[in-house]
């Protein structure tokens, strides 16, 4: 856990999906190494320490004690573990829909170019948020140039 908390603190991990699912996977180490509710309790304020304005991890943090709340302590930590695997499912299958979108968008300018992407990426868990729509656009084996280039 401690290892998690100092990742989201020193910005080894960015970006809001990415340090929610940090946060959430730092739980169930948390809750591997010890399940009762004074340690979970004292892992998740350590957690929401390393960056208290930051959303995402204080809605994982949150996400994950509702998933332990009447949990026996003995499944805490393979409950934690799930429900940091479904935080990180559902920002995949965002990322895919918004390649779908992007797609849409791309779709209906002219073959040749790409639509113009902010140079500064958003991290989430698998993919960079700008790159959606252009990766999803090389997998149609559409034409693409970088409005960049």
């Amino acid at each position: 856990m401690e290892d998690a908390a100092q990742a989201i603190r020193t910005m080894v991990v960015r970006g809001a999906p990415l340090i929610g699912a940090t946060a959430a996977y730092g739980m169930a180490l948390a809750a591997r190494s010890d399940s009762s509710d004074a340690h979970l309790d004292e892992a998740e304020r350590m957690l929401k320490a390393t960056r208290p304005t930051a959303y995402n991890l204080i809605w994982a943090l949150s996400r994950v004690r509702k998933a332990l709340a009447g949990v026996a302590c003995p499944q805490r930590a393979a409950i934690a573990y799930r429900e940091g695997d479904r935080i990180c499912d559902a920002d995949v299958e965002q990322c895919r829909a918004i390649g779908d979108h992007g797609m849409q968008i791309i779709s209906q300018t002219r073959s040749d170019r790409c639509l113009p992407f902010v140079t500064e990426f958003l991290r989430l868990v698998n993919i960079r948020f700008t790159e959606v729509p252009c990766i999803a656009e090389t997998f149609q084996r559409t034409r693409f140039h970088s409005p960049m280039t």
